[in-house]
């Protein structure tokens, strides 16, 4: 049974928090090894 996101809005921060994160991280790592 999957997950509604939407009707979560504790899950639903914690998903686009974690998207932030990891496309901060891939970003200051392609900085980097530029």
């Amino acid at each position: 049974m999957p997950v509604n996101l939407q009707n979560d809005p504790m899950l639903a921060n914690l998903s686009a928090r974690v998207c932030c994160v990891v496309h901060n991280s891939i970003k200051s790592f392609l900085i980097n090894s530029l």
